[in-house]
């Protein structure tokens, strides 16, 4: 145990626990309606107990999910195991399942990135998803990516809060160290799963917490509670950078702030041009490339590379007419419909160009979504002539790359392209229901 964390009687862990996770939420401003990310192991099992039974037991409404990997052949049993301590609790639980495509992040990281993106689809409009991250976890993220050259982000570690899908994400156990978890678990009896994955020493994380910090602990037995004391003593500093570099950012993004102006970025020092590009990425909710492709993707814009497109298995970006552009490599999702189907909006609509759609509400008359085909004309205004929408995409500059969108008809009329072109007649059409678009999310 740290010094600066009071040493817990085991009488009173559960007690000490309950009330930690109720304050973090407390402070943390979280609504009355929360969602366990919920693995099945000693972490999250935890967390949901401590929701369950906790003292704000009667004003949260609680419900967990599981995302099952199906990595190993115990996957099955640590759903069951998840949805059985969920129903000792009465809370509802529902099992995700989901692919781990080969991918450069490696299996741990796509497995991240697949879970994120499973919860953010699941999250509904003013949720709170909460992840059981602790003080062992801080410590694990800051060395390994210290050990990735991450910059910055190394030292702001796991964020307590932030925006996620269509609510927020919170870590109410950050506070707390592992060895105060399993003393919760222990008191209360719970049976969790150890997922043997957590074991397997070519694993970065299984690496760090078998053979790194166990080492780190016997020199510096509360490194842990150090480490996240650090996090929140470096908090107002970064905090000042970042803003730095919000504002320098803002000063560079097209009219569409997805888009950066090349030229306008190229005025700014190395240093600089690298921050805004971590913080552009991060706002699209693209994954962070490591040290040598950025560096690579600076060298090509200082020499005017004119056929600029840089690419991992997660992220690319291109240039066109001085504008840089940044997305997903290839399909992030499938398109879930096929050419010409309904879509009423009860469902998120995936597209292939990593963003999917949202209806603010199910509409009593569903949208025909057709593929582009070419030639296909619109009528913006109802006293104006129908245009091109190939004219549209020239007129306003849209790449190449970004042209596949869902064009949206109603009674054979195209009346949207995505989210970009709406015309009069759609928006009556749509009455108080509004669409939009958003990046599917990822994880950090």
């Amino acid at each position: 145990m740290s010094a600066d964390r009071p040493t817990v009687d085991p009488n009173r862990v559960v007690q000490h626990v309950q009330a930690h996770v109720a304050s973090r939420l407390a402070m943390m401003g979280a609504a009355t309606s929360c969602v366990v990310a919920l693995s099945g192991g000693l972490d999250s099992s935890v967390l949901l107990h401590a929701l369950a039974r906790g003292p704000r037991r009667g004003e949260l409404g609680i419900r967990a999910i599981h995302v099952n990997h199906g990595l190993q052949a115990a996957a099955s049993e640590f759903a069951a195991r998840a949805e059985a301590l969920a129903s000792s609790l009465c809370v509802p639980c529902v099992v995700i399942q989901v692919n781990i495509p080969p991918s450069d992040q490696g299996v741990e990281g796509e497995a991240r990135i697949q879970r994120y993106r499973a919860l953010a689809a699941a999250l509904q409009p003013g949720e709170w998803l909460l992840t059981a991250h602790h003080d062992d976890d801080q410590a694990e993220t800051i060395l390994a990516r210290l050990a990735r050259a991450a910059g910055g982000s190394a030292l702001r570690g796991i964020a307590p809060v932030r925006s996620f899908g269509a609510g927020h994400l919170a870590r109410p156990l950050l506070g707390l160290g592992r060895a105060e978890l399993l003393a919760y678990a222990e008191t209360c009896g719970l049976q969790w799963c150890e997922d043997p994955m957590n074991r397997a020493l070519d694993l970065e994380r299984s690496f760090l917490r078998h053979q790194v910090l166990p080492l780190l602990q016997t020199r510096w037995p509360d490194y842990a509670a150090q480490a996240a004391r650090s996090v929140a003593l470096l908090q107002p500093s970064l905090a000042l950078a970042e803003q730095a570099t919000l504002r320098q950012l803002a000063s560079v993004q097209d009219a569409d702030p997805s888009v950066l102006n090349l030229d306008a970025l190229l005025q700014h020092g190395d240093a600089d041009v690298l921050a805004m590009v971590r913080m552009w990425l991060a706002q699209l909710g693209l994954e962070r490339p490591g040290a040598r492709w950025l560096a690579e993707l600076l060298r090509q814009l200082r020499e005017g590379a004119e056929a600029l497109h840089l690419v991992t298995q997660q992220v690319q970006v291109r240039q066109y007419r001085r504008r840089l552009f940044a997305s997903r490599t290839g399909p992030a999702e499938p398109r879930t419909l096929s050419d010409d189907q309904e879509w009423d909006g009860r469902e998120p609509l995936p597209w292939s160009d990593g963003r999917e759609y949202v209806l603010s509400a199910p509409l009593r008359e569903p949208l025909q979504v057709r593929f582009r085909r070419g030639g296909e004309r619109i009528r913006l205004s109802d006293q104006g002539r129908s245009q091109e929408v190939r004219d549209l995409f020239q007129r306003h500059g849209l790449p190449p790359w970004n042209r596949d969108l869902p064009f949206l008809f109603v009674a054979g009329n195209l009346l949207a392209v995505g989210d970009l072109w709406q015309s009069e007649a759609f928006r009556r059409h749509l009455g108080t229901v509004r669409l939009r678009s958003h990046p599917l999310e990822s994880m950090d």
